[in-house]
C-alpha cells in the first residue's frame, strides 16, 4: 500500500467530519487515519468544545504555562554581570542545586 502524502489539519477536519456524520465508528476511523482512539477523541472533544471551530485541530503549543523552578531574574542579572565582569564561565558559579548556571551564560 503506498504512503499517504497528506496536510495534518486536511487529515483531522476530514476525520472529525466523518466521525460526527455518525456513519462510522471512532474504532474504524482511527484504523483508517493510522492514529489511536486517544487520539481520535482528542480531535473530536477539542472540535466539540470549540463549539465546531475547525481551528481548534491546530497543533498545540507543548511549552509549559509556568516555570516553577526558574532562577530568579535577580540571580540571572548577578550571574551575567560576574560573567561581564570577571569572564568566570559556569565552573566557577553554584547556586542551591548546582544546576542552571551554564545554561544561564549560553543565553
Amino acid at each position: 500500500m503506498p504512503w499517504k502524502v497528506t496536510n495534518k489539519m486536511k487529515q483531522r477536519i476530514e476525520f472529525v467530519i466523518r466521525a460526527t456524520s455518525g456513519c462510522e465508528t471512532i474504532t474504524d476511523l482511527c484504523q483508517e487515519f493510522n492514529v489511536s482512539r486517544t487520539v481520535g477523541h482528542d480531535w473530536l472533544n477539542r472540535y466539540r468544545d470549540a463549539k465546531g471551530n475547525l481551528n481548534s485541530l491546530a497543533d498545540r503549543s507543548r511549552r509549559p504555562h509556568c516555570s516553577p523552578n526558574k532562577t530568579e531574574l535577580t540571580i540571572e542579572e548577578n550571574v551575567i554581570s560576574l560573567r561581564n565582569q570577571y569572564g568566570w564561565g559556569g565552573e566557577v558559579f553554584s547556586l542551591p542545586g548546582g544546576a542552571g548556571v551554564g545554561r544561564l551564560l549560553t543565553t
